[in-house]
Order: structure tokens, then C-alpha cells, then sequence
């Protein structure tokens, strides 16, 4: 099974979007875009952190990408990937233009997984979502 998504959050007459895609095992973000007049808002980080509560709901990993758009350079490559470490994602692999970063499922401090560790943890994010 492969599931694609989007979140697009709008901004006036333009807007900002998140694909994804899933499979049983993981989620990849597959694009992020920011307009520029909108960039070091938040935005792109508000996005990534719903794919984020969805995975660790679901008890998926998540994949990203790291690659600059426009000219690549080793400084924007590194600022890139420093980005994503904030959100625990760790390199897996490396080329010239491009960082292929995973971020496992993570388990919360001082519980142990058991076959209902991830179904509850679904449904906090449901019941976090109904709050909001």
C-alpha cells in the first residue's frame, strides 16, 4: 500500500505545501515549499511537525531528502541537514548534492513498546487533533 498527501497552508493569494507519501513502514516527506516572502516563519517547521505527530501516531519512521533547491554548495547542503537534526532525523547516506536523513520511531521516555504501544499513541494524536 502506498498513500500519498499534502498539507498546504495558505497565505493570502499563495501558499505553502507538504507532500508525503507512506507505505506499512514509513513516511518520506517528499517536498517542502516555503514561498521566500513567508520563509524563517515557522512554516515549513509547523509542516513538518504534523507529518511528524502523524508518523509517531502510526509508529511509522520517516525519510527525508536533504537538497538544497537552486545552486548547491557544501555550506547550504550542511545548513539543510542541520535543520532536519532539530527534528531528530539522522543522515543515513550522502552524495555530492544531496543527504538521505531517517528519523526512527521514537518511544517515550520510561515506556516500554508492547502491541498497543502505537495504537495509543494514535489515538492521543486523534484526541490532540479534536482538541484543537
Amino acid at each position: 500500500m502506498n498513500v500519498v498527501g499534502e498539507i498546504k497552508w495558505y497565505l493570502g493569494n499563495d501558499y505553502a505545501l507538504l507532500k508525503y507519501s507512506q507505505d506499512n513502514f514509513s513516511i518520506s516527506i517528499d517536498t517542502i515549499m516555503v514561498p521566500a516572502l513567508f520563509r524563517n516563519k515557522g512554516i515549513g517547521t509547523s509542516m513538518i511537525n504534523q507529518v511528524l505527530a502523524m508518523a509517531d501516531g502510526l509508529g511509522k519512521t520517516v525519510r527525508i531528502s536533504a537538497r538544497p533547491v537552486g545552486e548547491v554548495s557544501e555550506e547550504r547542503l550542511l545548513r539543510l541537514v542541520a535543520y532536519y537534526e532539530r527534528f531528530n532525523f539522522k543522515m543515513h547516506d550522502r552524495g555530492m548534492t544531496i543527504a538521505y536523513m531517517v528519523r526512527e520511531i521514537p518511544v517515550r521516555e520510561g515506556e516500554t513498546p508492547d502491541q498497543n504501544y502505537y495504537l495509543d499513541r494514535v489515538a492521543d494524536c486523534v484526541e490532540t487533533a479534536d482538541a484543537e
